[in-house]
């Protein structure tokens, strides 16, 4: 099963090299090309931030990650960051922290994708949509089939294309019944 968080923003821990977990250590070696004794930051499961307690400058590195990942940072500022992390945590933690800001902003996307998603299913629910569109069912299958070419002399057979078609038709239906 796939983990959506449900953060509005990342969780920063501060730790001890000694506390890091397997997982943790394997993305510092081979992903960070660092060992343990270079740990600085690193980024657990996209939400959740760890940084090494005992590292000089450690409470100036944690306000720098908690303004570098926030999401809506202008990136002048992301810039200046940046640089101030390369001066308190080396390359190591550069490539950290832009490892981190990535890894939450895709668990963030997804996140909001999927409340969106499901205010839409609320939403079709509500609305009994599927009841309606079971109606149109055998619609729907020819505009797929034609759509992906099962009926072409050449048949191409991109489903793809005919769920686009699908898609589009749902789309037109939309629109034709908010005006």
């Amino acid at each position: 099963m796939q983990e959506i968080t449900d953060k509005k923003e990342p969780e920063i821990i501060m730790t001890d090299p000694s506390s890091l977990l397997p997982a943790d250590l394997f993305r510092l070696v081979h992903i960070y090309q660092a060992d343990r004794g270079e740990f600085s930051i690193i980024s657990r499961n996209g939400d959740v931030v760890l940084i090494n307690r005992n590292m000089e400058h450690a409470k100036e590195v944690r306000e720098i990650t908690a303004e570098y990942i926030k999401t809506g940072t202008p990136y002048r500022r992301l810039d200046i960051l940046f640089k101030e992390i390369g001066r308190y945590a080396g390359k190591k933690g550069q490539t950290a922290i832009v490892d981190a800001r990535l890894r939450w902003i895709e668990m963030r996307g997804l996140a909001d994708r999927k409340e969106e998603a499901e205010r839409i299913i609320a939403a079709c629910r509500k609305g009994r949509i599927l009841q309606k569109a079971k109606k149109e069912k055998e619609l729907l299958e020819m505009i797929h089939n034609i759509g992906s070419g099962v009926y072409d002399k050449e048949p191409s057979c991109d489903f793809s294309k005919g769920n686009e078609y699908c898609f589009a038709y749902g789309y037109l239906k939309a629109l034709q019944a908010m005006g």
